[in-house]
């Protein structure tokens, strides 16, 4: 485990980074394999071995055992490594994968084993020249006449194969060699026999003299030799490039096919900390919620429950959110170049908001006229329009009235009611005379309403007879039930004073008479027009006064 400090603003942040140790085992398949180094990995731990060459352990005729090299080596994060596991070489013969040279006429009991193929890492590319790190095969072993053990695999230079019994008799003869570090090992030679085994070359151990029961070379960064008849193949050396460090070669460590494990060390990226923000919030409400910044951090990633809306601060420490209906876990995770973290939760519960209601004493009401508006559903209540709940107040306009409900949790929603002003009917009042004389008759109609109520027991549009100057009021009702009034005078005219005085008695001549009235016109028995008139017949005179 490392630390990692930082200095923010003065202050000192300690943010623990976990490393964890990865190990990857590569088996022996007979085919290529590859490895894909890990973001923020700059080094693998390499221990790899090359194969075992053929052989029969029972007779003590075992092939030589493969190289080990465990080395540290340099990598870059992304590329990808190719692995070649060795094969073990066959005891009648066949070579293993990866190098190994052909032994001959093998059997149980008598190997003329195969050589043991090398085990090797590539970079770049899947040539031998490609090769970085190889642990050699051995030699494979034979028993022609006497045991003779395979040369062992590995080591800056191979191990030499065993002469065996030699029942030939062959003179001047020489064990196979191992490869070097910069040749191929000598294949096994005798002066009086010639059954010369081949020499190893780049990568490939030496084929044996293929006539008689022998083995081969061992496959290295340079192969072992092949073997002279009746011997045993040399083993093939291991390498590292220039990229390894701590190298460790250790000769004829392996039996059976190679092996090779890669580990190494990655840091994970730390969990943020603890979420801080509300633990329940309101639904329709918003909350800030925050963590301490991770130095390094490239971006943080939040996710919030279903329903509910991050409002910003997504890629940063901290968040605003709009809170849905349903509860659930708000989660962030923070990214560095090394990876993505695991999340650190935090449990938000949602309470549901009230449900609220707006009532009217009355859906509409008349000019001038008085409305309560009631909320429900919550706690507390607060209109718009300066209205106070459950208080009655005089609207002006037709308007749409919003009240905001309060629970005890501090939850809020809101509702609506329309109360509709219906302005007052613009009523009139008609007679059908402004004036009567004392006995006549007229007759009012109330107008711009639906129907109307007139005062002083007069019916509308039916003809009465006043009995003095009045004036009269009309109440007009319209369909929405508003009213207004109007009035209208009717004047009541007295009829004018006339009087001719005493009967008169008079003997011959003539009479005047005098209708007494300033009127404004005069008719004496249907003929005269004057206020007054001369007789002199005896008679009953009538004079009617406008």
């Amino acid at each position: 485990m490392k630390k990692i400090y930082a200095i923010t603003f003065g202050f000192l942040v300690s943010v623990q980074f976990l490393t964890a140790q990865t190990t990857t085992t590569f088996n022996y398949t007979g085919s290529m394999q590859t490895f894909v180094v890990p973001p923020c990995v700059n080094s693998i731990t390499v221990d790899m071995s090359g194969a075992e060459g053929g052989g029969d352990a029972s007779v003590f005729a075992p092939g030589g055992g493969g190289g080990r090299v465990q080395a540290t080596l340099t990598v870059v994060p992304g590329q990808t490594l190719t692995i070649f596991i060795g094969g073990q070489g066959n005891l009648t013969g066949t070579p293993g994968y990866n190098g190994g040279g052909s032994g001959i006429n093998g059997s149980g009991g008598t190997p003329g084993g195969g050589g043991g193929g090398a085990s090797d890492i590539r970079i770049g590319g899947t040539l031998l020249t490609d090769r970085v790190i190889v642990a050699g095969g051995g030699g494979g072993g034979t028993e022609n006449g006497g045991a003779s053990v395979g040369g062992a695999g590995g080591g800056l230079i191979g191990g030499t194969g065993g002469l065996g019994g030699n029942p030939w008799g062959c003179t001047n003869l020489t064990a196979a060699t191992g490869g070097t570090q910069g040749v191929g090992g000598l294949g096994g030679t005798s002066t009086s026999c010639a059954w010369n085994g081949s020499n190893g070359t780049f990568g490939v151990g030496g084929n044996t003299y293929m006539i008689y029961r022998s083995a081969g070379g061992g496959g290295g960064w340079y192969g072992g030799g092949g073997a002279h008849n009746g011997c045993s193949g040399g083993g093939g050396s291991s390498y590292t490039n220039g990229l390894s460090i701590g190298v460790l070669h250790t000769q004829g460590f392996r039996t059976g096919n190679g092996i090779a494990t890669i580990t190494y060390t990655s840091s994970v990226p730390p969990t943020p900390g603890v979420i801080t923000g509300s633990s329940s919030v309101c639904a329709n409400a918003t909350g800030n919620y925050s963590i301490v910044s991770i130095p390094g951090a490239t971006t943080y990633t939040w996710t919030v429950p279903n329903g509910s809306t991050i409002n910003s601060g997504q890629g940063t420490t901290s968040i605003n959110l709009t809170a849905g209906n349903t509860s659930g876990n708000i989660s962030v995770t923070v990214t560095v170049p090394c990876g993505t973290s695991s999340p650190s939760t935090f449990v938000l519960t949602i309470i549901p908001s009230p449900t609220v209601t707006a009532t009217s004493s009355s859906a509409s009401v008349c000019t001038g006229g008085s409305v309560t508006l009631t909320g429900g559903g919550a706690a507390t209540y607060a209109w718009d329009n300066n209205v106070v709940d459950a208080i009655s107040f005089v609207p002006t306009a037709t308007t749409t009235y919003m009240v905001t409900g309060t629970d005890v949790n501090g939850c809020v929603n809101t509702a609506t009611t329309t109360v509709t002003v219906n302005p007052l009917p613009i009523v009139t009042a008609s007679s059908s005379s402004a004036s009567v004389c004392t006995g006549g008759s007229v007759t009012l109609t109330g107008g711009g309403a639906s129907t109307y109520v007139w005062d002083n027991n007069v019916m509308d549009a039916v003809s009465f007879v006043p009995s003095a100057t009045t004036t009269y009021m009309v109440t007009g009702t319209d369909a929405n039930a508003c009213v207004n009034t109007a009035t209208t005078t009717v004047t009541v005219n007295s009829l004018p004073l006339v009087s001719l005085g005493q009967d008169l008695i008079q003997c011959g001549g003539t009479a005047l008479l005098d209708a007494g009235n300033m009127g404004s016109t005069f008719l004496w028995n249907n003929a005269s027009t004057t206020q007054t008139i001369t007789v002199s017949a005896s008679g009953t005179y009538i004079v009617v006064v406008t």
